[in-house]
């Protein structure tokens, strides 16, 4: 039986809580320092509170100390991990090597996406170092997945991104946020570089092509592709976004929730989640309708694609919810796609005749004729209109609040000296845990049928983690009575019996999982070695060589000039720009006049941008 979990992000411990109850396996949490999210920190009491919702669910939770350390900081990071496996972490992701060997407590290791892991060569190193989870770059495709699950051991879990934003660069081999600006990437404060606008020049400075963000990428989304990465050997379904917030969190983790459970309850034999309880979806998930720069697959399904860029901005479109039929002095009328409707407040986006982004916030809607609350200009009969602010469904997601549930039976029946009752927890078809009271009570004989009330008293199982399928009372207690107040009392005493049940459970599997290297392992230090010494911590301290970005997304080629990769016939690209022969090395020069070298290895299919001096 294959297991899969959907691991989505948790700004906070309440973000957390929606993605758990929105279905999620897991959630990745940032804790108060060394998170490759700086603005995403939080406390050991939240973290330490987070577990135990988590837990009860047999869900987990895995906390990021995932940036490259200052030497200062390694007893730091050290201490922190302890402190976050006492406090109920059952991974923590790490990208500083070094850690591994540090005296750490039994806790997985799981190799973070900033350890650039490609190949599955650099999988073996991870795994002889004592890994026993990778989470792989985004920017392979599907055939590549399914290559390194043959050729690496099973017991290797293989964790991909399937939602969320896109760096240009490898993830972990993005040096231009410190080049530029003092903030380093690998130290959780990216400062966007991939996102600014850019002049793209020839070798002697001259434009070949107009102002644009040539190197932002579209939002990636694999909604579609869960049952192809589930038969690749993915066992992790990862959605990016530990900025996000709730409404967004709970849109994208229900839309994965949705999707492979589907997939579980149309192959049961071979997949099932890893987590249990229920979830009361409150809404109709829609990727479409929360923050998106538009969707690519980001080249799983082939090594070159004309959809991964958005040069004309960087900002959110959103969703794509008509087309403008005519204007008037203070109204634009809309040709609405099928089943959109267009709400007080919500914000509209649009491309000029210049290609540049405009906006507008609708004031008010009368069927097809929105009036903005100050009138867009630029806007013409013809022009494509996207929400990129959906006010109502906002709303919706905002007030979703329904709440996961186990689902239990109960078993009531008499002892010698009183009762007993005891819970049984059911999960993928079988029971998974049980627990019991024993009450001591003495046995009355029921003046009137009793088993209606039994039934209907331990069936009240609101406000707690539990929703009661079945209650089951044996024949011998049919003639026997027990008070109401006495079966509430039980089923209170249940309640907390199971939970601890479940609690236990879920710390005794999290005792047992990947075990990290140990300092009389010995064997695994070469590797240690090696592995650290693969990844500068710093731009500093890379060799003179080493590129500001190394990308698979090749510029050259979404240009429309790699005649390996040519763009599928009749494709235009999204810029026009004239790239001459003997023109290279192609320029990227900011406003300030910064300049940066494009270099293509055509022979590794990669783009890497170095630093003009």
């Amino acid at each position: 039986m294959q297991t899969l979990e959907l691991l989505a992000p948790a700004k906070d411990l309440s973000t957390g809580i929606a993605a758990f109850d929105c279905g999620a396996d897991a959630v990745y949490i940032g804790a108060a320092q060394f998170g490759a999210r700086a603005a995403a920190a939080n406390s050991l009491k939240d973290i330490e509170h987070l577990c135990r919702y988590a837990h009860r669910f047999q869900a987990r939770v895995y906390a990021t100390v995932n940036t490259m350390l200052h030497d200062d900081e390694l007893p730091q990071a050290v201490s922190l991990i302890h402190d976050l496996y006492h406090n109920g972490v059952d991974a923590v992701l790490i990208q500083d090597l070094r850690l591994l060997n540090a005296d750490l407590p039994p806790i997985g290791i799981h190799a973070s996406t900033q350890c650039d892991t490609r190949s599955a060569d650099d999988i073996m190193r991870l795994y002889r170092c004592g890994i026993r989870r990778v989470v792989l770059a985004r920017e392979l495709t599907l055939e590549q997945i399914q290559s390194i699950r043959r050729q690496v051991p099973d017991d290797m879990e293989l964790e991909v991104f399937v939602h969320g934003a896109l760096c240009v660069s490898y993830s972990g081999r993005c040096y231009s946020s410190e080049y530029c600006f003092q903030r380093s990437a690998n130290r959780g404060e990216c400062a966007q570089f991939c996102r600014l606008k850019f002049v793209l020049t020839d070798k002697q400075g001259k434009a070949i092509g107009p102002q644009a963000h040539y190197l932002s990428l579209k939002d990636m989304s694999r909604l579609s592709d869960i049952q192809a990465l589930a038969e690749a050997g993915v066992a992790s379904f990862k959605i990016e976004g530990r900025l996000k917030d709730i409404p967004y969190v709970r849109n994208v983790t229900t839309a994965y929730h949705q999707a492979i459970n589907s997939l579980c309850q149309a192959e049961p034999k071979r997949y099932s989640r890893t987590a249990i309880g229920d979830t009361a979806t409150t809404f109709t998930p829609d990727i479409q309708r929360t923050f998106n720069r538009r969707y690519t697959d980001y080249f799983l399904h082939q090594p070159r694609t004309a959809d991964v860029w958005s040069p004309l901005t960087p900002k959110a479109l959103g969703q794509a919810i008509g087309t403008v039929i005519r204007t008037g002095q203070r109204w634009v009328e809309v040709d609405l796609a099928p089943q959109v409707s267009i709400a007080n407040g919500d914000g509209l986006c649009y491309f000029d005749d210049g290609q540049v982004l405009q906006g507008f916030r609708v004031n008010s809607v009368q069927e097809a004729r929105l009036s903005p609350f100050r009138m867009p200009g630029h806007i013409r009969p013809g022009t494509t209109l996207y929400r990129n602010e959906d006010t109502a469904f906002e709303q919706l997601l905002t007030k979703a609040a329904a709440p996961r549930t186990i689902p239990i039976q109960l078993t009531l029946s008499p002892t010698a000296d009183g009762f007993m009752l005891k819970g049984e927890v059911l999960a993928h078809q079988q029971t998974i845990a049980a627990a019991s009271i024993s009450y001591s009570f003495p046995h009355q004989t029921a003046q009137q049928p009793q088993v209606d009330n039994m039934v209907r008293q331990l069936s009240r199982w609101g406000g707690t983690a539990f929703s009661c399928r079945k209650v089951e009372v044996t024949p011998d207690m049919h003639s026997l009575f027990l008070p109401s107040s006495t079966l509430s009392d039980m089923r209170r005493q249940l309640c907390a019996q199971l939970e601890q049940t479940l609690q236990h459970r879920s710390t005794t599997y999290r005792d047992h999982l990947h075990h990290i290297y140990n300092k009389e392992h010995a064997s695994a230090a070469p590797h240690i070695a090696d592995s650290i010494a693969r990844m500068p911590r710093t731009y500093q301290q890379a060799s003179a060589d080493t590129p500001l970005m190394q990308c698979r997304f090749c510029l050259r080629q979404a240009l429309g000039a790699c005649a390996k990769h040519p763009l599928p016939h009749g494709t235009r690209p999204i810029i026009e720009a004239h790239i001459a022969v003997n023109s290279e090395p192609l320029l990227l020069e900011l406003p300030n006049g910064r300049q940066f070298s494009l270099h293509f290895d055509c022979q590794h299919c990669q783009m890497n941008i170095y630093a003009q001096q």
